[in-house]
């Protein structure tokens, strides 16, 4: 703290060259200075006002400061130079007198810019009595149209017991309370809620007017000034809003959207964002509002307006009923959704994505999703944005981004995007090469390309162009955006094998781009990590990163992490167990650091962490970091985790059985809940377990059955991980490989021995599959890779 000759000097209202130092450092003893001597604590210069008259004090980031100080002195407001104790701060404080509140809280104008609750402050020379009278007069209006409004007051700590007995005997002082030591006391009615929902205040008397005006209101709802809230002016910035030309367009406006449109909002702040719908859209528009809270009467009143008091789920589909009721009868579904989430960004996302899966979406449907960012550090936060952006470019969403909105702060993203139906094109590999099992009697050319149609089947070009000869590729996997494909070539000296797909118009064809060796023998999984492509070597026991080129093609691999062995044991099988063997290389979503290794040969989950490269990284991006025991001859074969929580699936090739697991997503372990078996009993002998993969709501899980040659199907509860069995359906012989679109509703299944590929529906209550088409001649097929198919160039 500066010595007391700085207090008085301050006084007076001018600063000694101590306190203009800190002043311009916005240290914590000016904020100090600020708390003990009011006003005169941020001045250089007296404010335009007399000293005994207090002001509200506006803060907002020092970005729009320009516009809005010139707001403020148009209306005869004084703009100080100092902010608060945050060095970090980025912000300016403006001082108006309390009679220009109203007037304020009223304009459009302002309430964007507010980066905190308005506050009051003064100096040591108001009487208490006065400030008290001045303050409530000011927020008294507002209080009265919306109870739940909050002020704050900031005063010296010497007027505190005069200042709570003035305000505790005003109505709207139901509490106050003081936070920490720096006297700042709130000033709260009966229920607790933000400034900034819409206000009820009548028009100011003759304001200067906005340019550009405002939007057009809902003639219902003229009575008043449109709301205050921080999230209707999101929306406006989002669609396009007038109040500010000078913002990059995000979305098409609403005021386009075609006639007899419907409109859904999804659990947003309490009427905010179906005013801005209601205000925005054609009259005929038709606006569903989900679960609002406290939504306004004359808002719900709105002929147009439905509320439909209801909690959605991307898990629940019997609570989508009420949304495809609620839609126009002609309506291919709603043209814009809006959401304000409160779960994690992946749960979110998946509840956008549910929509478009459940087929409530019309083609072109704008969306506007707001993401509360609650992990600690930035770079989770980052990596929980960009799983929200793959989970909504995976069912169709396009031109996904964030809007670099006013309101967006660490903790919080908009993301915007167009939906339209998406198309996938479907990757099969094939063994091309008699091995010892694989019977030989068909073989085929390497990796084939088709199409999926709406209805599940699969076409494809007669050029020879749509099939990659490419020796045994016995896993496949996509781009996220589908323009490059990757495979392993499941050799004695293995390799990977990389190909650029042909965007539409036309069938889907593949291109070479290169090949590079795998650091193993007979590599057998591969899966995409945020700048590697990863790879399990089975008869080295190893995993290898090759780094991926801007092009789709691969680098050498640039680190290789052999597994540990274990000595002989009685509790492993001799004949599948001799030594490690990798069967799966994968990273739980959204990307982390961790990277998942099931070894079949040690029965063991291993952990390994993978670094991103920088100048400052290790040379060997892959190390080894801990080890997860699981039942003996059980033989870990692949993982699976759920899409959006904190559980994952570990099928046991050997034991023919599927364990439950809750998944550590800071320190990557995992730890078994429980486990059922993938075959009716006294049917294991002779099976061997395959493939795992969960349904993209999160409800169903799916394991792959040789021997017993079917499908299992299971449950999964919402709340604990826990598998339920749900029965078997019967698919051709040796189902290797399967996969699930990301729409939901079908599974490919490639039957090895009878070389086929089978499309199955799934029936969305309970997760069974219907067989449609089957797809006969493909030879020796053994893994299915969905992936949307690539914007055209």
């Amino acid at each position: 703290m500066p010595p007391k000759r700085c207090r008085r000097c301050l006084a007076s209202a001018s600063l000694c060259p101590h306190c203009e130092a800190d002043l311009a450092r916005g240290c914590s003893a000016s904020s100090a200075l600020f708390r003990e001597n009011g006003l005169a604590a941020f001045a250089a210069d007296p404010p335009p006002m007399s000293e005994a008259e207090p002001a509200i004090v506006l803060q907002i980031p020092r970005a729009f400061a320009p516009r809005l100080s010139a707001r403020v002195s148009s209306l005869g407001g004084a703009v100080l130079r100092c902010l608060s104790a945050e060095k970090s701060s980025a912000a300016t404080v403006l001082a108006v007198p309390p009679s220009l509140l109203p007037v304020l809280l009223a304009d459009l104008s302002l309430c964007r810019w507010l980066a905190a609750p308005p506050f009051l402050a003064t100096d040591h020379a108001t009487d208490a009595d006065a400030l008290a009278a001045a303050f409530l007069a000011a927020v008294s209006e507002l209080l009265d149209a919306d109870p739940g409004s909050t002020v704050k007051l900031a005063a010296p700590p010497a007027r505190k017991p005069a200042l709570l007995a003035a305000l505790l005997a005003s109505p709207h002082a139901a509490s106050l309370t003081s936070s920490g030591n720096t006297h700042v006391y709130t000033v709260a009615a009966t229920f607790s809620s933000s400034l900034f929902f819409y206000s009820t205040l009548p028009p100011p008397p003759a304001p200067p007017p906005l340019s550009p005006p405002l939007r057009h209101w809902h003639p219902s709802i003229n009575s008043r000034p449109p709301p205050t809230c921080r999230a209707y002016h999101k929306l406006a910035e989002v669609f396009q809003s007038p109040a500010d030309p000078s913002l990059p367009p995000l979305l098409p406006p609403l005021s386009s959207l075609p006639p007899a449109s419907a409109c859904l909002d999804v659990g947003s702040s309490p009427g905010g964002w179906t005013e801005y719908l209601a205000s925005a859209c054609p009259p005929s528009t038709k606006i569903v509002a989900l679960d609002p809270g406290k939504m306004s009467p004359p808002i719900l009143a709105l002929p147009n307006v439905h509320h439909l008091p209801l909690f959605l789920s991307p898990s629940s589909p019997p609570s989508y009923l009420p949304l495809r009721s609620s839609l126009p009868p002609s309506s291919p579904g709603y043209a814009a959704v809006v959401c304000d989430a409160n779960d994690r960004p992946p749960v979110a996302a998946n509840l956008m994505a549910s929509l478009a899966r459940r087929g409530l979406l019309a083609p072109g449907c704008l969306l506007a999703l707001t993401l509360k960012l609650t992990a600690k550090n930035a770079a989770e936060r980052a990596g929980h944005v960009a799983a929200a952006e793959a989970i909504l470019r995976g069912v169709g969403f396009g031109d996904v981004g964030v809007a670099h909105l006013f309101a967006n702060t660490e903790h919080e993203r908009t993301l915007t995007a167009v939906w339209r139906p998406p198309e996938f094109n479907v990757f099969v590999g094939c063994y091309t090469t008699p091995q010892g099992h694989i019977r030989g009697d068909l073989l085929g050319s390497g990796v084939s390309a088709y199409e999926l149609s709406s209805t599940g089947e699969l076409s494809r070009s007669p050029s020879p162009a749509s099939t990659a000869v490419t020796p045994n590729p016995s896993f496949v996997t996509a781009s996220e955006d589908g323009r490059f494909v990757y495979c392993v070539n499941e050799n004695q000296v293995g390799a990977l094998s990389s190909f650029a797909v042909s965007p539409p118009p036309g069938p889907p064809t593949l291109s070479l781009l290169n090949s590079q060796p795998s650091n193993g023998a007979h590599p057998c999984h591969c899966s995409l990590a945020p700048s590697h492509l990863l790879v399990a070597n089975y008869s080295s026991g190893s995993v290898s990163a090759l780094p991926l080129l801007p092009s789709g093609a691969l680098s050498p691999p640039s680190s290789t992490v052999v597994l540990p062995p274990l000595p002989p044991s009685p509790s492993r099988d001799p004949a599948r167990q001799d030594a490690p063997h990798a069967h799966q290389a994968l990273i739980p979503p959204p990307s982390s650091a961790h990277v998942h290794v099931p070894d079949l040969g040690s029965d063991r989950v291993h952990l390994l962490s993978l670094s991103s490269p920088s100048p400052l990284s290790s040379p060997s991006p892959l190390s080894l970091s801990s080890s997860h025991s699981t039942p003996p001859k059980s033989g870990p074969r692949h993982l699976a985790f759920h899409p959006f929580l904190p559980f994952a699936y570990a099928l046991y090739e050997l034991s023919s059985t599927v364990s439950a697991c809750a998944y550590g997503a800071i320190d990557g372990r995992l730890k078994e809940i429980g486990s059922l078996p993938t075959v009716p009993a006294g049917s294991a002998e002779g099976n061997l377990a395959a493939e795992v993969r969960v349904s993209p709501d999160g409800r169903f899980l799916y394991a792959s059955n040789r021997g017993h040659d079917s499908i299992a199907v299971f449950s999964i509860d919402q709340k604990t991980g826990e598998l339920g069995a749900r029965g078997h359906v019967k698919t051709g012989r040796a189902p290797r490989g399967f996969s699930i679109s990301p729409m939901g509703d079908f599974v490919l299944v490639a039957s090895q021995d009878e070389h086929t590929v089978t499309t199955f529906r799934i029936d969305e209550e309970g997760g069974g599959l219907q067989e449609l088409h089957r797809l006969q001649g493909v030879g020796s097929p053994v893994s299915v890779c969905i992936a949307l198919k690539p914007h055209a160039t």
